[in-house]
């Protein structure tokens, strides 16, 4: 998993456990009144958008370039998370539980990890809830409101 931050491997049963309380489900469709929180643009074009409508469940939706949705993700989060991509996989970045996931486009976890708790990755969690625009590959993807 390419993220920016440090992780550590975690063992097969605490993966499991992640992944089960995550409970990641494929969508087709986003919720309406959704709140941008997150996102991250990969340099194939596509651009992921962290979504929050007031429920216990978030969403991530997918959209191309020109702004088609692609799919998307339903899962189990509490409190804040980041997006990032790797490849054409995205990480799923859990502040209050230190882990982060990468999955693939069918919602398959390939990898789990712990973020370590130190100094250069809380920089790097304020660099993702910070940023309202993000470069990448030529084009440059701009959000003009505050996130969060």
């Amino acid at each position: 998993m390419k993220t920016g931050f440090i992780t550590q491997a975690i063992d097969s049963q605490s993966q499991k456990d992640i992944i089960e309380s995550r409970d990641l489900k494929v969508i087709n469709h986003v919720s309406d009144n959704s709140q941008i929180v997150c996102f991250s643009v990969n340099p194939q074009g596509s651009i992921a958008i962290g979504l929050e409508n007031g429920s216990d469940r978030k969403e991530i939706a997918v959209y191309n370039l020109e702004g088609a949705f692609q799919y998307g993700y339903s899962f189990a989060i509490y409190g804040t998370y980041a997006l990032e991509w790797d490849g054409d996989r995205i990480i799923l970045a859990n502040c209050r539980g230190d882990s982060a996931e990468m999955y693939d486009r069918n919602g398959l976890c390939l990898e789990a990890g712990e973020i370590e708790l130190n100094a250069e990755n809380n920089l790097y969690w304020k660099k993702l809830f910070e940023r309202t625009e993000m470069r990448c590959g030529g084009y440059t993807v701009k959000f003009d409101k505050n996130l969060r």
